[in-house]
């Protein structure tokens, strides 16, 4: 009877070992594939810092929208200053664009 009672409890704690075993590796792997979007989102992003330095227009356009979809706040606040010089592009395109993502980046995130 005691041998049967110590080998359900044991059967207990190992099936719990496994589940807890497993939902570790799920948060562990669940956390790496964010950090991996995360990297993404930053690279883009700097990236993004790059065309609108350009003087390339199509380069510039392409930064801006890449500006005004993705949230990074500080990789897009120190673009600030390049956005306000774009907003008095002769070129309405670009400047209305600047104007676009600096209403976007001045919003509060939702």
């Amino acid at each position: 009877m005691e041998k049967t009672i110590i080998y359900v409890l044991s059967v207990i704690v190992m099936i719990l070992t496994v589940g807890v075993s497993y939902a570790a590796y799920r948060i562990h792997r669940e956390t790496q594939s964010k950090r991996e979007d995360i990297k993404w989102i930053i690279q883009q992003l700097q990236n993004a810092l790059t065309q609108i330095n350009s003087n390339n227009e199509d380069e510039i356009l392409t930064g801006l929208q890449v500006l005004s979809v993705m949230n990074e706040p500080d990789i897009r606040l120190t673009a600030l200053p390049r956005l306000f010089a774009l907003t008095k592009s002769s070129n309405k395109t670009i400047s209305y664009q600047a104007e676009v993502t600096i209403d976007k980046i001045s919003r509060p995130p939702s």
